[in-house]
């Protein structure tokens, strides 16, 4: 289902051990959200991604969760919508805010290989 909307580059960067691990890649099992399929409406998942959402819970259409950065921090790609290809950061709850952090997951995977995972933190305004 979802997963057709994924580039390979992703699945692929799964396999290089540089890129899994905290701030980088989460296990592809822990891409989706929430965790119970059955608590979810297949439409809503495919909707358009908005960037503007401030709800602390409730999943992001058009979006999957790639990194879990902690304390419900995730970052999130998006595969839908106007924004579809950039990378975010969710943290909706507690800051009630989503950020785009890459605008390419291409640029982000090599952010990734060259500099790892430190060159995501400094985007992300927590305070």
């Amino acid at each position: 289902m979802w997963k057709d909307s994924i580039p390979k580059s992703l699945f692929q960067a799964l396999n290089d051990p540089r890129m899994v691990g905290d701030y980088k890649l989460s296990p592809q099992e822990e891409w989706f959200q929430p965790y119970e399929i059955e608590e979810v409406d297949i439409a809503e998942v495919f909707g358009a991604f908005d960037g503007r959402s401030t709800t602390s819970e409730g999943i992001l259409s058009g979006a999957i969760r790639i990194c879990n950065t902690g304390c419900e921090g995730y970052h999130i790609y998006v595969f839908s919508g106007p924004e579809a290809g950039s990378i975010w950061s969710d943290q909706r709850y507690p800051f009630g805010r989503l950020s785009k952090i890459c605008s390419s997951l291409d640029v982000n995977l090599a952010n990734l290989r060259e500099f790892g995972a430190g060159h995501i933190a400094q985007y992300e305004d927590l305070s």
